[in-house]
C-alpha cells in the first residue's frame, strides 16, 4: 500500500480519469435542464472540468514540450471561465446581494475573455506565460512555467469572485430554510476544497511538490456537488419558471422555512406590501407583517385555504390565502409557500351584486305595491264614472235635467278624485325611484297652507264645511316647497272628503324650540276610523281604502309620510270610527336665534349663510339609502377594521359627506361616529374571543377587531363598562 501512494503517477491518473468520467456525467445530467439557465452554466462549468482532466491525462500521457505548449494555451483559456461561471450560479440559485441586477452578468465575463485573447495571443508578448519546462518525479511528468504580469491579475480575480461566491453561500446557510441551507453548504464545500488546493499552490505548497492539483481536486468537489444536485435538487428547486412565476404573476408569494424565516417573496408581494426586497430576506415572518395581524396569525394554522382582508392605505383588500408544503423525505415540513390571490376586485363585485339585489328587491316591492294601489284604487273611480255613464245612457230619455245635472257632478267630481289620485300615484312613484327632484329651503309654512286651503276652498263651501286655519305667523320651515304643499292639499282634501256636511276642519301648529321643528295638526269632524283602520293606514300591505272602500284611497296618506320623512320630520295620526280623524306631522323649522339673527337687517349673504347652516341639520336627500348603504358596509365589509377609518373616510366610501353621515348616527343610533365604529369592534372581539379556534391573544384579537392598538382597545372598554378588562 505504502508503494501505491508513492506512485504520483497512478493516483494523478486515476484522479483525473475519476473527474472526467463524474464532471462529463453531472454535464450531462444538467445539459437536460438547458432551458433552467443556472443548469446551462452549472453543465458548461462540468464539461470544463472534464476537458480539463482530459488536457492533463494528454499531458500526462505525451510530456512533449511542443504539445505541452498549445494544451496549456486552451487550459488558459477554458479555465477562465471557471470563477466566473460559478458565481454566476451561486448568484442566480440563491438569495444574491441586492446591489446585484441582471444587467451586471456581463460584468463577470469581461476578465475570462481578456484571458482567453491573452492565452491565445502569449507567443506574442508572453504577459500571461513567459517560460514552460517539463521535469519527471517518480514518473509523473511535472509541467510548470513562469507566470507573466496578466497571470497574476488574473489569480486576483479568481480568489476574489471565488471568496464572494463562498460569502453569499454562507450568508444562505444561516438565512435559507433548511433544505436551502444543506444545497447551500455543499456546494460551498465543492467550490472551497479546489479553490484551498489553488490557494495553497500559490503559497508554494502541494501534496506532490511543484505540481498543481486543481483538476485532480475536481473530483472531491464534484461529490458534494452531486450531492447538491441529486439530493437536494439543486438547480431544480428554482428553475426558469421562478423568474416567469415570482417575477410577472399577479398573485402575492411567499416563502418561509420551518422556522418562519422569509426564504423569497415575488415582485407583486414587494409592490403590495411596499417592502425592500434585500431587507426581507431571513427576516420573521410574524415580524415583517406585524401590522397584518390577521396576516402573521393565519400562517400559525395548518389550513389549505381561507378568505382573510387586509387593510392598506386606508383601504380593504381582499385575498384568497392558499397554503401549501415542501416536506424533506416525504414527511418532514422545511418549507411553506403562501400564496395570495387579489380578489378584491371580484369581492367589490360581489358586495356591489348584493347590493343591486337589494335596490332590485325593493324596486320589485315598490312595483307590486303600485300594481296594489292601482287594483284598489284606481280602478274605483273609474267604476264609478262607468256606472254613472251607463246609467245616463239607459235612462237618459226617463231623466229630467234637474237629474242629469247631478249625475254631471258626481262624474265631475269622480273625475277629479281619479285624476288627483293619478296625480299622487305619478309622484309616489318619483319619490319611490328617486327621480323626484328634493330641493330643500327657508319657506313660510303660512303661506304654503294658505296656498293649499285656496285650491280646496270650492270644494269645501260645496259641503258647507268650515275651515279654521291657526298657522302661527313668520313660522319659517326648512323643508321641500311642493313636497308640503301636497302634504296639505292630501290631508285637507281627505278632511273634506270624509268630512260630515257643515263639518268644521282645524289646522294648528305648535313650534318646539328645543327640538328644532314645527308641529302641525290637521283635525276634522268626519266620520272617522277604526283602530285597525289606523294601524293600516299607512301599510301599502293593508287596505288603502280604510277609510271608505267605495270613495277613498290611501294612497294620499302613503305619499304624505313619504314627504314628510324625506323631509326629516314624523307623521301620525289619531281617529275614532265616527267621532273624526287627527293627522299630525312634524317638518324642520328655524329656531328664533336663526330666524331673527343679531340685528333686523338682513343681508342676503346672511340669509344664504343661514339656509346652509339649516341644512347640514338634516339627512340627506337620500337618506334611507344612506342607512340601508351605511350599515351593510359595517355589517357585511367590516369596515370598521380598519383602525384609521374617520367619518369623513367613511362618508367618502359612502359617496356622502360627513354631515349627512354624521346627521343619521345620531337620530338613528342615538350616539356618535367614534362610539359606533368602537361598538362593532367590541362585537367583533367579543365574537372572536367565544370562537378562538387559531388561539389568538387578546391583543391581536384587539388589532384584527379594528382598534389600533392595545391601549385604544382599553380605553373602549373602559368607557363603555367604567373599568378595564381583566387580562
Amino acid at each position: 500500500m505504502k508503494d501505491l501512494f508513492q506512485n504520483f503517477r497512478i493516483i494523478v491518473i486515476s484522479l483525473n480519469v475519476l473527474s472526467l468520467v463524474l464532471s462529463a456525467i453531472l454535464s450531462a445530467y444538467s445539459f437536460q435542464l438547458r432551458k433552467n439557465k443556472s443548469a446551462f452554466a452549472f453543465g458548461l462549468l462540468m464539461a470544463i472540468f472534464a476537458a480539463w482532466s482530459m488536457l492533463k491525462l494528454i499531458i500526462i500521457f505525451n510530456p512533449v514540450l511542443s504539445l505541452v505548449r498549445p494544451v496549456s494555451q486552451i487550459i488558459f483559456a477554458i479555465s477562465a471561465f471557471t470563477p466566473s461561471i460559478i458565481l454566476y450560479i451561486v448568484i442566480f440559485q440563491t438569495q444574491y446581494p441586492g446591489w446585484f441586477r441582471q444587467k451586471h452578468v456581463r460584468y463577470l465575463f469581461v476578465i475570462p475573455l481578456i484571458q482567453v485573447v491573452i492565452a491565445v495571443t502569449n507567443g506574442m508578448h508572453h504577459l500571461l506565460v513567459k517560460e514552460y519546462s517539463i521535469e519527471n518525479i517518480r514518473n509523473l511528468p511535472i509541467f510548470s512555467y513562469e507566470p507573466g504580469v496578466f497571470s497574476m491579475f488574473f489569480q486576483i480575480y479568481l480568489f476574489s469572485a471565488l471568496l464572494i461566491s463562498m460569502f453569499i453561500l454562507l450568508r444562505n446557510i444561516f438565512t435559507g430554510s433548511r433544505y436551502s441551507n444543506w444545497q447551500a453548504f455543499f456546494i460551498f464545500i465543492a467550490i472551497a476544497l479546489p479553490a484551498i488546493n489553488d490557494l495553497q499552490f500559490v503559497r508554494g505548497y502541494s501534496f506532490i511538490p511543484g505540481y498543481k492539483l486543481t483538476p485532480e481536486f475536481f473530483i472531491f468537489g464534484n461529490l458534494f456537488f452531486a450531492w447538491a444536485l441529486l439530493r437536494y435538487r439543486f438547480l431544480n428547486l428554482k428553475p426558469l419558471a421562478h423568474d416567469l412565476v415570482m417575477k410577472n404573476i399577479e398573485d402575492i408569494i411567499l416563502v418561509f422555512n420551518s422556522d418562519h424565516l422569509i426564504n423569497d417573496i415575488n415582485s407583486s408581494g414587494v409592490k403590495f406590501f411596499g417592502l425592500n426586497l434585500k431587507e426581507v430576506i431571513g427576516k420573521p415572518f410574524e415580524t415583517l407583517f406585524s401590522h397584518y395581524s390577521e396576516l402573521s396569525e393565519l400562517v400559525k394554522t395548518d389550513f389549505e385555504m381561507k378568505e382573510i382582508c387586509l387593510i392598506r392605505h386606508h383601504t380593504s383588500h381582499y385575498f384568497i390565502a392558499k397554503q401549501s408544503f415542501v416536506k424533506h423525505s416525504g414527511q418532514e415540513n422545511i418549507a411553506t409557500i403562501l400564496i395570495l390571490q387579489n380578489i378584491t376586485e371580484r369581492k367589490k363585485s360581489e358586495l356591489q351584486l348584493q347590493k343591486y339585489a337589494l335596490e332590485l328587491e325593493v324596486s320589485n316591492g315598490m312595483k307590486d305595491k303600485s300594481f296594489r294601489i292601482i287594483a284598489n284604487d284606481v280602478k274605483n273611480p273609474f267604476q264609478g264614472l262607468i256606472g254613472y255613464s251607463d246609467f245616463v245612457l239607459s235612462e237618459f230619455e226617463n231623466l229630467d235635467d234637474k237629474k242629469v245635472k247631478h249625475i254631471i257632478e258626481l262624474i265631475n267630481a269622480t273625475s277629479k278624485r281619479g285624476f288627483t289620485l293619478l296625480e299622487n300615484l305619478v309622484e309616489w312613484s318619483w319619490i319611490q325611484t328617486g327621480t323626484i327632484g328634493f330641493n330643500p329651503g327657508i319657506n313660510s309654512l303660512t303661506a304654503i297652507a294658505g296656498e293649499a286651503l285656496t285650491e280646496l276652498k270650492e270644494i269645501s263651501q260645496n259641503k258647507n264645511i268650515v275651515i279654521t286655519n291657526e298657522i302661527e305667523d313668520d313660522v319659517e320651515i326648512f323643508a321641500d316647497k311642493s313636497m308640503i304643499y301636497s302634504v296639505f292639499r292630501n290631508l285637507i282634501s281627505n278632511a273634506i272628503q270624509f268630512n260630515k256636511v257643515d263639518g268644521t276642519i282645524s289646522i294648528r301648529s305648535v313650534v318646539k324650540h328645543h327640538e328644532k321643528s314645527v308641529m302641525i295638526e290637521v283635525s276634522d269632524t268626519g266620520i272617522g276610523m277604526t283602530g285597525e283602520m289606523v294601524g293600516k293606514i299607512f301599510s301599502i300591505s293593508g287596505d288603502t281604502t280604510a277609510r271608505q272602500s267605495d270613495k277613498g284611497h290611501g294612497l294620499g296618506l302613503l305619499l304624505c309620510k313619504e314627504y314628510v320623512e324625506k323631509n326629516g320630520g314624523t307623521i301620525s295620526i289619531e281617529s275614532k270610527s265616527g267621532e273624526g280623524t287627527v293627522v299630525f306631522f312634524s317638518i324642520p323649522c328655524l329656531p328664533e336665534d336663526e330666524k331673527n339673527g343679531s340685528s333686523d337687517e338682513k343681508t342676503s349673504a346672511n340669509q344664504e349663510t343661514k339656509q346652509k347652516q339649516i341644512k347640514y341639520i338634516l339627512p340627506e336627500a337620500q337618506w334611507q339609502i344612506l342607512l340601508r348603504d351605511m350599515i351593510y358596509s359595517l355589517e357585511n365589509e367590516k369596515i370598521y377594521r380598519d383602525p384609521d377609518v374617520t367619518v369623513s373616510k367613511f362618508a367618502l366610501h359612502l359617496n356622502t359627506n360627513r354631515t349627512y353621515l354624521s346627521q343619521i348616527i345620531n337620530d338613528t343610533f342615538n350616539t356618535n361616529f367614534s362610539n359606533l365604529i368602537n361598538e362593532y369592534r367590541l362585537k367583533e372581539v367579543e365574537i372572536q374571543l367565544n370562537d378562538n379556534s387559531n388561539k389568538l391573544t387578546i391583543d391581536a384579537i384587539a388589532l384584527n377587531s379594528g382598534f389600533g392598538s392595545k391601549s385604544a382597545y382599553y380605553a373602549a372598554i373602559k368607557k363603555k363598562r367604567g373599568n378595564y378588562p381583566q387580562d
